[in-house]
């Protein structure tokens, strides 16, 4: 769909005309999060750590593990995620004690 010659900017084949910056950075999610990003490489940083807007649309660190923004934080790092797995499990036990009673 781009054309991507390194002396200018990138073209649309269909029409054959530029395209702005702005639409193609409005494609790429979190792009303000990261910075010193390359639209041609795709490369960048985030918290002073490399990674890369892959072909199938996502962020990964060199180490190929997905980039997890501010929203989105990574399993077992975050506090949040275990005690959330701990509620969602007396959550479980909850809701099978209640199944048991309907069903005696």
């Amino acid at each position: 769909m781009w054309n991507v010659p390194p002396s200018k900017s990138w073209t649309n084949f269909n029409s054959n005309k530029d395209v702005p910056l702005e639409t193609l950075t409005d494609l790429v999610p979190y792009y303000h999060q990261v910075t010193d990003f390359d639209l041609y490489t795709g490369k960048a940083k985030f918290n002073n750590k490399d990674v890369i807007w892959t072909p199938i649309h996502q962020w990964k660190y060199r180490n190929y593990r997905t980039v997890h923004f501010n929203e989105t934080p990574t399993k077992g790092t975050n506090s949040k995620l275990s005690s959330n797995k701990s509620s969602n499990k007396s959550n479980l036990d909850k809701d099978t004690a209640q199944v048991k009673d309907l069903l005696k």
